[in-house]
């Protein structure tokens, strides 16, 4: 499926599952960013499952480039921020003060969190 297909329609297909999916690092804020005002061009009842699926198909592409030396053909460079904006439509930039925006970002650190290895003591 096309990028424009996927905008237009404003569905993004699951990306294929996979056990091992590791974190592209670093995550930048910029990357949080544009995956939450993807998250908020979406329904509410939508934001999860699309939030896990970008953050799959980031790992994918991460993969592919660690693997091929080249971007993913579809998702880019293996950062949440090419998922984002390869995949879905970017809300405008809101204020930091917008309620669902607030939620958008939670939702995103959440998944961030999840995926991430538990924190060693220190």
């Amino acid at each position: 499926m096309k990028i424009h297909e996927i905008q237009a329609g404003g569905q993004v297909p699951p990306a294929p599952r996979s056990q091992h999916l590791p974190v592209l690092l670093p995550v930048l804020p910029q990357d949080l960013s544009s995956l939450s005002r993807a998250l908020l061009a979406h329904s509410a009842e939508k934001r999860q499952a699309l939030c896990q699926d970008l953050f799959d198909r980031a790992a994918l592409a991460a993969a592919h480039v660690a693997h091929t030396g080249d971007l993913h053909p579809q998702w880019g460079n293996g950062s949440l921020d090419a998922v984002a904006r390869r995949c879905c439509r970017l809300a405008t930039e809101p204020f930091w003060d917008d309620p669902c925006y607030i939620n958008c970002l939670m939702i995103s650190l959440q998944e961030l969190q999840r995926r991430l290895p538990p924190a060693q003591p220190q």
